[in-house]
């Protein structure tokens, strides 16, 4: 794969990103990581119909499977992030960042609850992730699967510079980079 530099898309990164806390600050959202408290609200977001229809595994998930993934899963914080953003107090959607097989970066998978949905809260939430990612974690590269019918998704991967960069079934590949020097780079 060929890296094509964004120079030009830097600046335009950091345009969306102040542009993006001025809107977080009117938001009023904060970021924490997960917690045992979060663990029903989580299993009822993944649950919904609407989040399993684009999942990857579409199952219902049990009370159970779930409590044995999510006890193991905050025990991988310090090195996989796993945020929960809120807002006045109410819980507005979830970032969960998985290792990849290499180390050298993250799977992202966001959910936010429904009643968050298509107020622009996606885009806010995914962005403070990314640059507390690349705060914490430095060059990384991040990858989401995402259904190729969730339009809504794949848009939202798009708006933050993240380049598909292959379809396999029902799934996209988009990925984002940020090479070693703090340029953001992508395949072409």
């Amino acid at each position: 794969m060929v890296g094509r530099n964004l120079r030009n898309e830097v600046n335009f990164f950091i345009f969306l990103a102040h542009s993006l806390t001025i809107l977080k600050a009117n938001m009023d959202i904060q970021m924490r990581d997960v917690c045992l408290g979060d663990l029903d609200y989580l299993l009822a977001w993944r649950n919904e119909p609407a989040v399993r229809f684009y999942s990857i595994k579409p199952a219902v998930i049990s009370k159970v499977e779930h409590t044995e993934w999510f006890l193991k899963r905050i025990e991988l914080l310090q090195d996989q992030p796993f945020w929960i953003f809120e807002s006045d107090s109410e819980k507005v959607g979830m970032v969960r960042l998985d290792r990849n097989k290499t180390g050298q970066g993250f799977l992202i998978n966001i959910i936010i609850s429904p009643k968050f949905r298509g107020k622009g809260f996606g885009k806010v939430i995914l962005n403070s992730a990314i640059m507390q990612m690349i705060d914490a974690y430095g060059a990384q590269e991040l990858t989401a699967m995402v259904h190729k019918e969730n339009l809504k998704s794949i848009k939202l991967f798009s708006s933050l510079c993240f380049t598909q960069v292959s379809e396999k079934q029902n799934y996209c590949t988009f990925k984002l980079y940020n090479s070693s020097d703090n340029d953001f780079t992508i395949n072409s």
